[in-house]
C-alpha cells in the first residue's frame, strides 16, 4: 500500500516536533539529528527544553550533532578551529554556550552525541554529516532543517510508518554509539523501501558518491513536462547543465535560489559561479532569483511532474566530492510529489506568479 506523508514548513515542522516531544511519556523514545545549533535560536532552544524535560520524565532521549556546531560560529566561519589561546573572548562565549548548553541537557538525562570530531589538521567542511531528521516513537521526519536559523524558508517530510521509524531511529543510535557517520552506517549508500513508490535514501558521506544526486539527475533527465528546484544558490556544474538540457525538450524549468545579496557559507564562491553561468545558460533558469527582502532559501527540494525528492541535500556535486553525509525520501507517488511540489512553490515564491501555475495541472 502507499503510504501518506506530511510536508512541513520550517515552523510547521518545529511545532510539531515540539508537541509531539511533550506528549511523550516514560518509556518512549525521542531521537534528533543536525548538522549543527545555535543556542539562541528560539525554535531551538524550545525543543532543548523539551527534550531535557522528556529525559527528566524517562523517554529514552538523543540528540545528535556533528562536530560542525563546534568549528563554524554563526556567520559560518571556522573560527572553532583557532587554538584558545588565539581565540577572542567573544568567539569563546560564543562556542563555550553550546558546550554547556549540551552539558545541561546531559545532566538532565538526554544521551548528547557529537559526531565526526576530525583530526587536528583537517578541511574544516569535509567529513561532515548533514542528515537532519528526528523519531519520537513512530513519527519520523527528515529534511533540511537545522538547530539554527529557524526564520530560514525550509521544508521537511514525515510520516507514521512502524518500520520506517524503526529503521531511522537505528540510524540515529548508531550514528551516537560510534561518534562517526561512516564507521555507523559503513562504505554503501543505503536505500530503504517505504512503499512501492517511495524510498528513503542516505548517502553514507563516501567522497564521490551519492544515491541521493544520481537520482535527482536521473529525474531532471527524464522531466517531460515541468521540473522545479529549489537550492540556496544557483545549482552550478552537472546540475546546471542536465537542467539546461530539459529546456530544448520542451520542459517548464523552475529554479528557485536566493538573491545574491545574501551571505552564506560559499555564497562568494557560488556568487561568482552565478555570475559566469548567467553568461552561460539560457534566462529561464534565472527566473526563480528570489526578491532581496524575502528570508533565506535554505529547502532542498527537487519535483517533477513524475517524482519528487526532499531532504538535506543541495542537488550539487561539491558535498559529494568532499564526502558528506545526507538524507533524503525519493517519491513517485503522485499525491505526495504534488505537496512536496507546492510546498517549494509556497516557501519560495510570494504566491503571485501565474508562471508556476503549471505545477497544478
Amino acid at each position: 500500500m502507499t503510504e501518506n506523508f506530511t510536508v512541513y514548513s520550517q515552523q510547521e515542522y518545529f511545532d510539531s516536533l515540539v508537541e509531539k516531544v511533550e506528549n511523550t511519556n516514560k518509556g518512549d523514545r525521542v531521537a534528533v539529528a543536525a548538522m549543527g545549533f545555535e543556542v539562541q535560536d528560539s525554535n531551538t532552544a524550545a525543543l532543548l527544553h523539551s527534550m531535557g524535560n522528556a529525559a527528566e520524565r524517562g523517554v529514552t532521549t538523543t540528540l545528535i550533532i556533528d562536530t560542525f556546531a563546534q568549528i563554524f560560529d554563526k556567520n559560518c566561519k571556522p573560527t572553532g578551529m583557532i587554538p584558545d589561546r588565539f581565540k577572542s573572548a567573544k568567539v569563546s562565549a560564543y562556542f563555550a554556550e553550546k558546550t554547556q548548553r549540551l552539558a545541561s541537557l546531559s545532566n538532565q538525562g538526554v544521551s548528547v552525541a557529537q559526531t565526526n570530531t576530525p583530526p587536528k589538521i583537517h578541511i574544516p567542511y569535509a567529513g561532515r554529516s548533514h542528515i537532519k531528521g528526528a523519531v519520537v516513537n513512530n513519527d519520523w521526519h527528515i529534511g533540511g532543517c537545522n538547530l539554527s536559523d529557524t526564520n530560514n524558508l525550509d521544508a521537511m517530510i514525515g510520516g507514521t510508518q512502524v518500520a520506517t521509524a524503526e529503521f531511522l531511529y537505528s540510524i540515529f543510535d548508531k550514528m551516537a554509539e560510534t561518534g562517526n557517520v561512516r564507521e555507523a552506517l559503513g562504505d554503501t549508500d543505503i536505500v530503504w523501501k517505504i512503499d512501492e513508490s517511495t524510498d528513503l535514501l542516505i548517502d553514507v558521506g563516501v567522497p564521490g558518491k551519492s544515491v541521493i544526486y544520481n537520482r535527482a539527475l536521473k529525474a531532471i533527465d527524464t522531466a517531460e513536462d515541468w521540473v522545479t528546484l529549489t537550492c540556496q544558490f544557483f545549482p552550478s556544474g552537472t546540475t546546471a547543465y542536465n537542467l539546461a538540457k530539459t529546456i530544448p525538450r520542451g520542459v517548464d524549468s523552475y529554479v528557485f535560489f536566493n538573491n545574491s545579496i545574501r551571505k552564506r557559507l560559499g555564497s562568494s564562491a557560488m556568487n561568482a559561479i552565478t555570475a559566469i553561468s548567467r553568461a552561460t545558460f539560457p534566462k529561464q533558469l534565472f527566473r526563480g532569483e528570489l526578491e532581496e527582502d524575502m528570508p533565506f532559501l535554505h529547502a532542498k527540494i527537487l519535483a517533477t511532474e513524475k517524482e519528487a525528492i526532499l531532504g538535506s541535500h543541495n542537488f550539487i556535486n561539491a558535498g559529494v566530492l568532499i564526502g558528506t553525509a545526507e538524507v533524503a525520501l525519493h517519491t513517485k507517488d503522485q499525491q505526495a510529489v504534488r505537496q512536496i511540489g507546492l510546498m517549494a512553490y509556497a516557501l519560495a515564491s510570494k504566491n503571485d506568479d501565474p508562471e508556476f501555475l503549471f505545477i497544478n495541472k
